[in-house]
């Protein structure tokens, strides 16, 4: 009993995206989908899902060949596909209700209209994923996780033998991605298959019986996950060697970059102040709901206005305007909401600091110059940022602000749905800067991110900061501690 994906190819033009892959995924059972961005797992997903055919190769269900032409098609032959962006499959103006039913709602034409079956039909799909949630509350008042599990029960409503996920847990904190992995567990026992992405290789350890790995369109390694190491992974993934980084122990006492005071990111929590030295790197580390977003945006002068010390110079900043002119610039956790203009091309996001008539050459050498640095790929300054992976539009993102040169930079969860290759360009890029004599405020819910970049390290909850640590005088374990409501550590400011 299984969905089996053969000898798939397919390409876009004339470029070649997925070459000769197999993939097969066995009831009860959890297949990981591994990559660097770019590799051809979406592709693949969406093959699966009914988005469009493979130029070639086979679909095939318990040895019985499938085509699809739709996604309905595959919803029909048993097949769900829960997306990383759950907004763009809900409909926000509907109630849970309608939205768990929204397949069969749809497709129902008999009259009387019962209410109540309805109601019963949804608690008893939400009950399957363990959601308790109210029924007649609108989607847009839900929070993500509940958006992601109205949409698993979605896909239990219409019978799903195999679900299919994109990066499941990129944007949950610890207890929701604990509440994940209890519910992907209950589903396997029920014999429901599993095929997921994900760039967490301790996920893959916890969740998958079964893992393949792509690079630039073929199948690399596919194995048991018991029969594959971590570094094994890593390597089929980047095609290199991969070899530990050890963090340097750093404490700064360089002048202050910026300096702010007695700000206010949540209604009802008390002010708070931070600061961060020239050339070094302070993480905010906080679970989804600490109210990080919110503080990175005050920052950058999206929320409320506030005074801050900037290399000495007292400022009111109103307005990211103000905060641009201040040399503060910022990379939001929603890339493609708010950090890039996606049918714009490369060239014209790295040269946002022209001012002034077009200057074609001079830009174009500036954007070729940014796309080596960063390691842009394709390396075309042409290219539309919407045609890039994940991880590249997250480099176009950063890159963007290179020719401002700003003093500061505040990155909100900036590593977010990228592989690990691109992570670690990332990684390497804040090291340069803070070496170049740049500062970097670092929002993440990612323990080990916060162990492995941080100088020092602010934990924020509901809004406040309850704690200053510096990463080699701490361990993961007491950072999720501090961060679910564990004991408070005194700060140092």
């Amino acid at each position: 009993m299984a969905f089996t994906l053969q000898h798939i190819a397919h390409s876009y033009s004339s470029a070649p995206v997925l070459k000769d892959v197999s993939v097969t995924i066995k009831k009860g059972t959890v297949h990981a989908l591994l990559g660097m961005n770019g590799a051809g797992k979406s592709t693949l997903m969406k093959i699966a899902a009914g988005d469009f055919p493979p130029v070639a190769g086979v679909l095939s269900i318990d040895g019985a060949p499938v085509s699809f032409q739709s996604p309905n098609e595959a919803k029909q032959a048993g097949i769900s596909f829960v997306a990383q962006e759950v907004d763009h499959a809900l409909v926000p103006t509907l109630s849970v209700l309608e939205n768990v039913l929204l397949d069969q709602l749809a497709q129902h034409k008999k009259l009387p209209f019962s209410r109540k079956k309805w109601e019963t039909k949804a608690k008893q799909f939400l009950s399957l994923v363990d959601a308790d949630l109210n029924i007649h509350k609108q989607i847009s008042e839900c929070s993500l996780h509940e958006k992601q599990l109205i949409l698993i029960a979605r896909a239990l409503s219409n019978q799903a033998a195999y679900l299919l996920f994109d990066e499941p847990t990129a944007s949950l904190g610890p207890k929701e991605t604990e509440h994940f992995t209890s519910l992907i567990n209950m589903l396997k026992k029920q014999g429901v298959g599993i095929l997921f992405i994900s760039h967490r290789l301790s996920e893959i350890r916890k969740l998958a019986d079964a893992v393949t790995v792509l690079r630039d369109g073929e199948a690399i390694l596919s194995s048991p996950v018991a029969a594959v190491t971590d570094q094994e992974i890593v390597e089929a993934m980047t095609g290199k060697q991969s070899f530990g980084i050890e963090r340097t122990v750093r404490i700064l006492q360089t002048p202050y970059a910026l300096e702010v005071n007695n700000i206010t990111v949540r209604n009802g929590a008390p002010s708070l102040s931070l600061n961060v030295r020239t050339g070094e790197t302070v993480v905010v580390y906080g679970l989804v709901g600490s109210g990080k977003t919110s503080l990175a945006e005050t920052l950058f002068g999206a929320r409320n206005p506030y005074n801050a010390t900037v290399h000495g110079k007292n400022l009111r900043i109103t307005n990211p305007r103000q905060a641009i002119r201040a040399q503060l610039a910022f990379v939001p956790e929603e890339r493609r909401k708010q950090g890039l203009f996606l049918t714009e091309s490369i060239r014209n996001h790295l040269s946002l600091h022209f001012t002034g008539w077009k200057r074609n050459k001079q830009e174009e050498k500036h954007a070729e110059q940014i796309i080596a640095d960063f390691g842009i790929r394709p390396a075309d300054s042409l290219a539309s940022v919407q045609s890039l992976s994940g991880g590249n539009q997250q480099k176009v993102s950063i890159a963007k602000w290179a020719g401002f040169q700003p003093d500061v930079f505040i990155l909100d969860e900036p590593t977010k749905g990228i592989d690990v290759s691109a992570k670690q360009d990332i990684f390497g890029f804040i090291e340069k800067i803070t070496n170049d004599g740049a500062a970097v405020l670092y929002f993440t819910g990612e323990q080990d991110e916060a162990l492995r970049i941080a100088d020092r390290i602010l934990v924020l909850r509901k809004g406040e900061i309850i704690a200053e640590l510096l990463p080699h005088e701490t361990t993961e374990e007491e950072l999720l501690q501090l961060s679910e409501g564990g004991i408070t550590v005194g700060t140092n400011s």
